[in-house]
């Protein structure tokens, strides 16, 4: 909990710092917000190590392969989300929902093992 707080505090700083910068040079405002972007992504994924540890002791061997499935499509999500973010706040809305559409047919193409093991279980459930 406390280095969720402190991660607040800092981009509450941050963003201010950043309102006081692009006040006096705008130009400066997106790489600045960009650095934020990548900062909290990076304690963002630090938070959430014990979870992804949990789920990997708690599944069994076998079933690892779907957390991973899990796991990578949660990092994609993420990466994706902050870069359309980012695209965003740069005034480009159309690129941001391009970043979006590729990552979700990233997603997709991820989960297409796992597609192909579904429906070879439904073939055989349906001709037994």
């Amino acid at each position: 909990m406390n280095r969720f707080l402190s991660s607040i505090a800092l981009t509450v700083v941050f963003v201010t710092l950043l309102i006081m910068i692009r006040a006096i040079k705008s130009e400066l405002a997106i790489p600045l917000s960009l650095c934020i972007s990548v900062m909290l992504t990076g304690i963002s994924l630090a938070i959430c190590n014990p979870i992804i540890d949990f789920l990997n002791n708690l599944v069994e061997p076998s079933s690892k392969n779907y957390i991973t499935l899990l796991l990578k499509s949660v990092g994609i999500s993420l990466v994706v989300s902050t870069a359309s973010d980012i695209c965003r706040d740069c005034g480009e809305n159309a690129i941001a929902a391009k970043v979006e559409l590729l990552g979700k047919c990233e997603i997709l193409l991820l989960s297409l093992p796992l597609l192909k093991e579904i429906t070879a279980l439904i073939t055989d459930v349906l001709q037994t």
